[in-house]
């Protein structure tokens, strides 16, 4: 995680924060979005710095252009609409500006996705947050192609599963 979104720089955004475990060291203001009060309250515990607002994913509640970087870290997986998630960061995100997804999503591998695809049903009976992440629904190398979001992959690593980190034009 650090070594995507510990050198952004300028207002960020993170979605989805969660208890927010990213940290920003070369960023000059962090914005904490979730759904989730609780989780935000957690937040605010480990992060004296910064800004709290409920929101959703899906209609972020920001002017267009707002700011300089966006990290999404393990919510498209779980999020009803990844494509309208992904239009919402490109609109709140200057132009130029950075957007950093990490994600469970499905493998490229053939090998990969084949065990997935097996597994899934386990994975899902393991635990409330397996229940919700889907990455066998996730084909988020597919929705980084499509023209409506114009992101060019600068890094890409897979542990299995595979991660994605992106930038805008």
């Amino acid at each position: 995680r650090r070594r995507f979104v510990g050198p952004l720089r300028g207002d960020v955004l993170e979605v989805c924060a969660g208890t927010a475990l990213n940290t920003y060291e070369a960023a000059t203001s962090v914005t904490y979005l979730d759904a989730s009060e609780g989780m935000l309250d957690r937040a605010r515990e480990k992060r004296r710095e910064g800004t709290f607002v409920v929101g959703d994913a899906l209609a972020l509640p920001f002017a267009d252009a707002s700011f300089d970087a966006v990290v999404e870290t393990f919510c498209l997986c779980v999020i009803e609409d990844p494509g309208e998630a992904l239009r919402e960061m490109r609109r709140v995100v200057k132009p130029g500006g950075t957007v950093v997804l990490l994600d469970n999503t499905r493998p490229t591998a053939p090998a990969q996705a084949a065990f997935l695809d097996a597994t899934q049903g386990l994975l899902s009976s393991a635990g409330d947050l397996n229940k919700q992440c889907r990455p066998d629904k996730l084909d988020l190398s597919a929705l980084l192609q499509d023209d409506d979001f114009r992101f060019d992959v600068l890094a890409y690593e897979s542990f299995g599963l595979d991660f994605f980190s992106a930038v805008t034009l």
